[in-house]
Order: C-alpha cells, then structure tokens, then sequence
C-alpha cells in the first residue's frame, strides 16, 4: 500500500517542480532587460569611475569591481525604492496588505525591476566570490530573493510584502558611502559618523521594524498564501524567515562596528580641556 501510494505522491510532486521550472522560465523572460540594464550600467562604471574618483585608482583590483557594484547597487536602490513608494501611494487596498493576491502594474513593475537587479548582481557575486567580503550571506540573500520574487511575479501575489522588502533598500547607499568613506580613508571625519548613525537608524526603522512587522502580517496570511500550494508557500515562508535572520545578523554587525566607532573616537571635550 505504501508503494501503491507513493506513485501518485511523486508524481504531484515532479508537476510541482515542473511548473515551477516553467514559470522560472517565464520570470527570465520578464526580467531579463532589467538585468541586461543594471549589468551595463556596471559597465558603465568601471569606465566613468577612474574619471570620477581619484580613489579608485589607488585600491586593488578585487576592490574596483565591488567599488562600481556599489555604484550600481546606490542607484536601484533610489530607482526601486521610488517605483515601491509610488505602487503602494497610489493604491490603497495595496498599502493595506489585507489582500496577499492584490496587485496593480506599479507593483508588478517594480518586482521585475528587483528580481532584474538582483540577478545582475548575484552574477558579479559568483564571478568575485571569496575576493568580495560577505559574499556568502549575499548568496544565500539574492538566492532567497528570486525563489520568492519569482512566486511573487508569476502569481501576481505578495506584492506589499514585496513592496515593503524593496523600501528596504533604502539603506543600500547609506552602506555603500560608508565603504567609499572608509577607501578613502575618511574613516575619522565628521560625515563617516553621521552616516554611520543614519545607517543604524534607517536599518533599525526599515529591516528590523518593517521587516519584522511584515513577518507577522504574513503568518496571518498563510491561510491565503496557501493557495498558491504548500510547495510555493513553503517556499515563501523558508525564504523569508532566512532574509529576517540575516538582518538583524547584519544590524548586530552594524551596531558592533558603530558602537567599536564611537569609543575609538577622540574625546573633544577631555583634549581641549588639557590643552586649556
């Protein structure tokens, strides 16, 4: 009986895993201009920045090519922040959340830009590998993005969690100045403190509050989620709550290095007080 019945079972599961791979096929056919637009605007970089920065020339090469990525990734971030912004204020059953398959054009635009970014990037992330620090945790991120992303796009559903996750990167250029700060060796002026601090406190706002409230929205929408089949579903939930632990391992990290920061900072007030 067990075998009689595992027949069937494998068989659902192999349409499964089939009409997956075909929707995948269908979300490259969408996305793919968007990944063909951030790739060359990368491109772009690598050619403007030796003109832009006199920085870029000095660092290794390793370092050149994340330099341009930064570039890239500043940029999305404004454009898919933006584009997020205007789907959800111009739709309120979206801005709600209240229905998991609402959608509008705005929304669905948005994610193909997204998903289209975030393939870019994932490809520079396996060509550099070991040579771009952190770049494990950006695998398994990018990697968590395009199995829900492309549910999301296929099935026209989750667009504000998907909306929400993409003002997240509202902190995307915050993360990188502080990089380019550090390369250029103005780790110790006023402006690396400052966006130190509005990188605390945008991540705390956007991908600890924001995120974490997404997660309960959407423990309360798994009855409707589960629509889509437990298989997409799953998926859903696996990858969320492994994009939640990453951030707040990221804002541990961030509140180490901000905290490490301010005590190595000179106490102005005790150094003019001996001068005195």
């Amino acid at each position: 009986a067990a075998r009689r019945g595992s027949g069937p079972a494998r068989a659902g599961a192999m349409a499964g895993w089939s009409a997956m791979a075909d929707a995948a096929g269908g979300v490259a056919r969408e996305c793919w201009p968007w990944a063909a637009f951030f790739h060359a605007c990368y491109w772009a970089c690598r050619l403007a920045a030796p003109r832009l920065f006199e920085t870029y020339e000095s660092i290794e090469r390793d370092k050149r090519g994340y330099w341009c990525a930064s570039m890239v990734s500043s940029f999305h971030a404004v454009l898919i922040t933006a584009l997020s912004v205007q789907a959800m204020a111009s739709d309120p059953a979206l801005l709600s959340g209240a229905d998991f398959f609402h959608s509008n054009p705005l929304s669905r635009r948005a994610c193909r830009v997204f998903l289209g970014y975030i393939f870019s990037d994932l490809l520079l992330s396996l060509y550099y590998r070991a040579r771009w620090a952190g770049w494990v945790e950006n695998l398994v991120h990018h990697v968590c993005i395009m199995a829900t992303w492309g549910i999301f796009i296929t099935t026209g559903s989750g667009q504000f969690f998907a909306c929400v996750a993409q003002i997240c990167e509202l902190t995307t250029p915050f993360i990188n100045q502080r990089w380019f700060l550090y390369e250029a060796g103005l780790k110790s002026g006023k402006v690396y403190m400052y966006n130190g601090l509005a990188i605390v406190l945008l991540w705390f706002i956007t991908r600890i509050i924001f995120y974490s409230v997404c997660g309960v929205k959407m423990v309360l929408s798994f009855g409707d989620m589960a629509r889509l089949g437990y298989l997409r579903a799953g998926t859903i939930m696996f990858c969320y709550t492994a994009g939640l632990l990453l951030q707040y391992f990221w804002f541990f990290k961030i509140m180490r290095g901000a905290l490490k920061n301010l005590k190595s900072r000179p106490k102005t007030g005790t150094d003019d007080k001996k001068q005195a």
